[in-house]
């Protein structure tokens, strides 16, 4: 039994975790994870950061979706430098091409029927005595369906972190609570750009609880844990793929336009990072159908959440973070910049199919000049006195013309 990395490709949900076996007993081709004009910069980011995480988390869910578009709603406002710093990190397309491409695939994330639920929301979360520029915040509702919400947050600020927080709790079904931690939001907070994305669906085969047992998994050829192994029958081929490195196989829910994809490396977990995302793309490409008696992985559920500061920071996006970036697509003052950028994520895989959600928030803050402290400072020659307060005595009088000082 192998370590297993899992792949959700089209929902752009990578998943680090651990556990799968299947009976022995090759699938019609499978399109290419994505269109190459379209998608492929969701997944390059997304493999990015799973290779730029995998040696800090053991576990690790993400949605480089989510994280993709809530950074969209803040490259379109930003400009100069911290434009191409942000367009290079995340592979993003012309600011143009990209609203094309959310608009045309918003399309076939919106479903809410007996076998998906799939949603998405886009949010501008702004300080209603900061001057935004009108041209922002209407493209932003045109081209990416965003809602504008005025907030406190000079006044009000714990009450807004709140108001946020709640908004992602009921979005998510209650499966990501307390976002935004403590402390995150302060009076110098200008604007919070959200995405939110919620999904659960049943499988097209899905599993009977009764098979559900506690079975080995081998997280290292000398560490072995227990864990739920979900196991059923087969019924028909199985798209499949293998070579000395990996094996690629795939499960569907019953919306056929989503899948799983199962990465699982033949040594061990870490030989087949870092990911390649052309490598992985050709290998799905190249399965074909192959017959399995019987089909079995793990139950499991993973919430993560990750400040994405660093990490970003190292990939190579760093104006955006400091007073000298340039957001004058939403701003008509060059005084705002990115103090977080937040992200949790949650993941549930049972018998009847899985629930996955994830929200990404952006926290934007004003620059202010630095107060000049008010220091009283003697650097020139000076008269001394020292006196008795009550009468007004003198009893010392000095003039300093060079200080001088000996031990």
């Amino acid at each position: 039994m192998k370590k297993i990395l899992f792949t959700i490709i089209f929902l752009s949900f990578l998943i680090s975790f651990s556990c799968v076996k299947s009976s022995n007993k090759e699938v019609p081709n499978l399109k290419n994870m994505t269109d190459q004009n379209n998608l492929n910069f969701y997944n390059l980011f997304g493999f990015k950061l799973m290779n730029a995480l995998n040696e800090k988390e053991e576990n690790i869910v993400i949605s480089p979706f989510s994280i993709s578009i809530a950074m969209a709603l803040t490259y379109e406002g930003s400009s100069g430098e911290t434009e191409k710093e942000i367009k290079s990190v995340f592979d993003f397309p012309d600011k143009e091409k990209l609203r094309d491409i959310y608009l045309n695939q918003k399309k076939f994330f919106d479903k809410n029927d007996k076998n998906i639920t799939l949603k998405i929301s886009n949010g501008l979360w702004f300080e209603k005595t900061y001057k935004f520029k009108e041209t922002y915040i209407e493209s932003m509702k045109k081209n990416y369906d965003a809602f504008s919400i005025g907030m406190d947050f000079i006044h009000k600020t714990e009450e807004s972190r709140k108001k946020i927080n709640e908004y992602i709790e009921d979005f998510s079904a209650k499966k990501i609570k307390d976002f935004i931690p403590k402390g995150m939001i302060d009076e110098s907070t200008t604007l919070v750009l959200t995405n939110a994305i919620y999904m659960k669906s049943l499988w097209k085969e899905q599993f009977e609880k009764k098979y559900t047992k506690q079975e080995e998994f081998f997280v290292e050829d000398d560490n072995v844990i227990n864990c739920f192994m979900m196991s059923k029958k087969t019924e028909g081929s199985v798209n499949y793929f293998e070579n000395e490195k990996m094996i690629v196989f795939e499960y569907p829910y019953a919306d056929s336009n989503f899948s799983v994809i199962f990465l699982v490396p033949v040594k061990d977990l870490n030989s087949i990072f870092p990911l390649d995302y052309s490598e992985i793309e050709k290998n799905i490409s190249s399965m074909t159908p192959r017959e399995f008696d019987e089909i079995s992985f793990p139950k499991f559920k993973i919430n993560k959440k990750l400040v994405l500061n660093k990490i970003l920071k190292d990939m190579g996006m760093n104006i955006p973070f400091t007073p000298y970036a340039d957001f004058s697509g939403m701003s008509y003052k060059k005084d705002l910049y990115i103090n977080y950028v937040l992200h949790q994520s949650f993941l549930q895989v049972d018998e009847e199919g899985s629930e996955a959600t994830a929200a990404t928030g952006i926290i934007i803050v004003k620059s202010t000049a630095a107060i000049e402290k008010r220091v009283l400072k003697v650097n020139k020659p000076f008269i001394f006195m020292i006196r008795e307060k009550n009468s007004g005595s003198i009893l010392f009088i000095a003039k300093i013309k060079k200080p001088e000082y000996e031990e």
